[in-house]
Protein backbone atom coordinates (compact mmCIF):
# COMPACT_ATOMS: atom_id res chain seq x y z
CA UNK A 1 0.00 0.00 0.00
CA UNK A 2 3.04 2.25 0.87
CA UNK A 3 4.10 2.08 -2.71
CA UNK A 4 0.64 3.17 -4.35
CA UNK A 5 0.82 5.85 -1.97
CA UNK A 6 4.41 6.83 -3.71
CA UNK A 7 3.08 6.20 -7.08
CA UNK A 8 0.31 8.44 -6.80
CA UNK A 9 2.45 10.98 -4.93
CA UNK A 10 4.31 11.20 -7.85
CA UNK A 11 2.11 10.86 -10.65
CA UNK A 12 0.73 14.34 -8.70
CA UNK A 13 3.93 15.90 -8.57
CA UNK A 14 4.49 15.25 -11.97
CA UNK A 15 1.05 16.22 -13.33
CA UNK A 16 1.40 19.71 -11.67
CA UNK A 17 4.63 20.29 -13.49
CA UNK A 18 3.76 23.25 -15.82
CA UNK A 19 6.17 21.82 -18.89
CA UNK A 20 4.26 23.97 -21.50
CA UNK A 21 6.64 25.27 -24.05
CA UNK A 22 6.67 29.38 -23.72
CA UNK A 23 4.44 31.34 -25.82
CA UNK A 24 5.41 33.80 -28.66
CA UNK A 25 4.25 36.53 -27.81
CA UNK A 26 4.57 38.96 -31.19
CA UNK A 27 1.75 38.03 -33.23
CA UNK A 28 1.83 36.67 -36.87
CA UNK A 29 1.14 39.11 -39.02
CA UNK A 30 1.84 39.42 -42.58
CA UNK A 31 4.37 41.44 -44.01
CA UNK A 32 3.34 43.86 -46.74
CA UNK A 33 6.30 46.03 -46.39
CA UNK A 34 9.12 46.31 -48.42
CA UNK A 35 12.08 47.16 -46.37
CA UNK A 36 13.33 43.58 -46.57
CA UNK A 37 13.49 41.03 -49.13
CA UNK A 38 11.35 37.81 -48.73
CA UNK A 39 12.36 35.95 -51.96
CA UNK A 40 15.76 33.99 -50.75
CA UNK A 41 17.00 34.01 -47.36
CA UNK A 42 19.46 35.73 -44.65
CA UNK A 43 22.22 34.54 -43.72
CA UNK A 44 25.36 35.51 -41.13
CA UNK A 45 28.39 34.28 -40.88
CA UNK A 46 30.68 33.40 -37.84
CA UNK A 47 33.35 31.13 -36.59
CA UNK A 48 32.70 28.30 -34.02
CA UNK A 49 34.52 25.02 -34.61
CA UNK A 50 34.67 25.92 -38.53
CA UNK A 51 33.34 29.04 -40.20
CA UNK A 52 29.91 28.80 -40.44
CA UNK A 53 26.21 30.41 -41.37
CA UNK A 54 23.32 31.01 -39.39
CA UNK A 55 19.77 31.02 -41.58
CA UNK A 56 16.92 32.32 -42.06
CA UNK A 57 14.20 32.14 -43.85
CA UNK A 58 11.80 35.41 -44.07
CA UNK A 59 7.93 34.99 -45.61
CA UNK A 60 4.90 37.47 -46.29
CA UNK A 61 2.89 35.47 -44.03
CA UNK A 62 5.35 36.83 -40.77
CA UNK A 63 6.72 33.05 -40.69
CA UNK A 64 10.60 33.16 -39.73
CA UNK A 65 12.35 29.55 -40.35
CA UNK A 66 15.34 28.73 -38.71
CA UNK A 67 17.21 27.46 -42.34
CA UNK A 68 19.88 26.05 -39.56
CA UNK A 69 23.92 27.04 -39.04
CA UNK A 70 25.74 24.30 -42.03
CA UNK A 71 29.72 25.11 -42.23
CA UNK A 72 30.34 27.35 -45.07
CA UNK A 73 31.62 24.63 -47.45
CA UNK A 74 28.35 22.74 -46.64
CA UNK A 75 25.93 25.34 -47.99
CA UNK A 76 25.75 23.77 -51.47
CA UNK A 77 24.26 20.41 -49.91
CA UNK A 78 22.06 22.87 -47.95
CA UNK A 79 20.35 24.15 -50.21
CA UNK A 80 19.96 20.79 -52.23
CA UNK A 81 17.89 20.02 -49.06
CA UNK A 82 16.05 23.09 -48.93
CA UNK A 83 15.16 22.49 -52.72
CA UNK A 84 13.78 19.63 -52.70
CA UNK A 85 12.37 19.49 -49.33
CA UNK A 86 13.97 17.60 -47.30
CA UNK A 87 14.62 20.61 -45.28
CA UNK A 88 10.79 20.84 -44.31
CA UNK A 89 10.50 17.07 -43.77
CA UNK A 90 12.94 17.40 -40.68
CA UNK A 91 11.69 20.38 -39.25
CA UNK A 92 8.21 20.17 -40.09
CA UNK A 93 7.24 18.39 -36.52
CA UNK A 94 9.76 20.39 -34.82
CA UNK A 95 8.73 23.39 -32.95
CA UNK A 96 12.34 25.23 -32.49
CA UNK A 97 12.54 25.86 -36.36
CA UNK A 98 9.93 28.13 -36.03
CA UNK A 99 8.63 31.93 -35.32
CA UNK A 100 7.60 34.94 -36.28
CA UNK A 101 9.27 38.53 -37.47
CA UNK A 102 7.36 41.85 -37.57
CA UNK A 103 9.16 45.03 -39.40
CA UNK A 104 8.28 48.51 -38.22
CA UNK A 105 10.70 51.58 -39.71
CA UNK A 106 13.79 50.57 -39.69
CA UNK A 107 13.49 47.81 -36.83
CA UNK A 108 13.39 44.08 -37.34
CA UNK A 109 11.98 41.90 -34.59
CA UNK A 110 12.64 37.76 -34.72
CA UNK A 111 11.00 36.17 -32.02
CA UNK A 112 11.59 32.19 -32.14
CA UNK A 113 11.64 28.90 -29.93
CA UNK A 114 15.43 27.70 -29.45
CA UNK A 115 16.03 24.46 -28.64
CA UNK A 116 17.00 23.13 -25.74
CA UNK A 117 15.21 20.90 -22.88
CA UNK A 118 11.19 20.77 -22.64
CA UNK A 119 10.03 23.06 -22.33
CA UNK A 120 11.32 25.09 -24.91
CA UNK A 121 11.99 28.61 -24.32
CA UNK A 122 11.10 31.91 -27.04
CA UNK A 123 13.79 34.20 -27.42
CA UNK A 124 13.23 37.54 -28.90
CA UNK A 125 16.15 39.22 -31.59
CA UNK A 126 16.08 42.71 -32.62
CA UNK A 127 17.79 44.35 -35.07
CA UNK A 128 18.35 47.49 -37.74
CA UNK A 129 17.71 46.95 -41.28
CA UNK A 130 20.54 49.08 -43.46
CA UNK A 131 18.54 47.95 -46.67
CA UNK A 132 16.39 45.49 -48.43
CA UNK A 133 19.27 43.00 -48.32
CA UNK A 134 20.79 43.70 -44.88
CA UNK A 135 19.85 43.72 -41.43
CA UNK A 136 21.85 43.71 -38.04
CA UNK A 137 20.59 41.63 -35.24
CA UNK A 138 22.01 44.03 -31.91
CA UNK A 139 19.85 42.20 -28.71
CA UNK A 140 19.03 39.00 -28.06
CA UNK A 141 16.46 38.98 -25.22
CA UNK A 142 13.61 37.38 -23.26
CA UNK A 143 10.45 38.17 -25.02
CA UNK A 144 9.78 41.67 -22.72
CA UNK A 145 13.12 42.81 -23.24
CA UNK A 146 14.55 41.78 -20.02
CA UNK A 147 18.02 40.07 -19.85
CA UNK A 148 19.44 41.83 -23.38
CA UNK A 149 22.60 40.39 -24.38
CA UNK A 150 24.41 42.83 -26.98
CA UNK A 151 25.14 41.46 -30.70
CA UNK A 152 26.59 42.47 -33.58
CA UNK A 153 25.10 39.92 -36.33
CA UNK A 154 25.33 41.29 -40.16
CA UNK A 155 22.44 39.45 -41.62
CA UNK A 156 22.87 39.39 -45.74
CA UNK A 157 20.02 38.10 -48.02
CA UNK A 158 20.55 35.57 -51.39
CA UNK A 159 18.31 35.06 -53.96
CA UNK A 160 16.87 31.62 -53.26
CA UNK A 161 14.08 29.40 -54.79
CA UNK A 162 12.17 27.34 -53.65
CA UNK A 163 12.38 28.09 -49.79
CA UNK A 164 11.01 25.60 -48.05
CA UNK A 165 7.32 25.36 -47.14
CA UNK A 166 6.28 28.27 -44.33
CA UNK A 167 3.31 25.79 -43.35
CA UNK A 168 3.16 24.86 -39.46
CA UNK A 169 0.74 23.41 -36.87
CA UNK A 170 2.99 25.95 -34.40
CA UNK A 171 1.82 29.56 -35.23
CA UNK A 172 -1.61 30.77 -36.38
Amino acid sequence: MVNFRLLISLLLILSSCNCDDEELTLTRMDYVGNELRVDGYYYYEFESDVPRVAIYFLYKNGIVIDGGSPAVSQISEREQQYESGEYYDLIKSSKDNWGVFKVVGNEIDIERWYPGDPPLKVFLNTGEIINDTSFRITSFSNPDGSDPEARDELYRFKAFSPKPDSTNVFIE
